[in-house]
């Protein structure tokens, strides 16, 4: 039996909620991190207040889908310059290397399906 929560939705609470899972693409723990709750919150509050919430479901499905929002940043998230950079599978942000505190001369070329922190 997982744990039992007393919430109270607030319009403020679901609509914080709607904007912060758009940004990590459905990763709990950073949608966590984003509204400050417990990821074993937002887990529940997922799967039992906002996916049956036909619209807004529909909308975050479209959203995963559509191949521009799902484009990288041309500059690094962390020091905001161009050139070449690591691109994150999961959400827009692209990082140098070097900024990621990683060797720059190592080949990122054959990195796959590559998360950022």
């Amino acid at each position: 039996m997982g744990p039992s929560y007393i919430i109270i939705t607030l319009p403020h609470t679901a609509d914080k909620f709607h904007k912060s899972i758009m940004e990590p693409k459905k990763q709990m723990h950073i949608l966590a991190s984003c509204i400050d709750k417990p990821v074993e919150f937002c887990l529940w509050y997922y799967y039992h207040k906002y996916k049956p919430n036909k619209e807004l479901y529909r909308v975050l499905k479209q959203m995963m889908n559509d191949p521009i929002v799902r484009e990288n940043s041309d500059e690094c998230a962390i020091c905001d310059d161009g050139g070449k950079l690591l691109c994150c599978e999961t959400c827009p942000d692209s990082y140098h290397p070097a900024c990621l505190g990683l060797d720059p001369s190592s080949d990122m070329e054959g990195v796959n399906k590559w998360s950022c922190p």
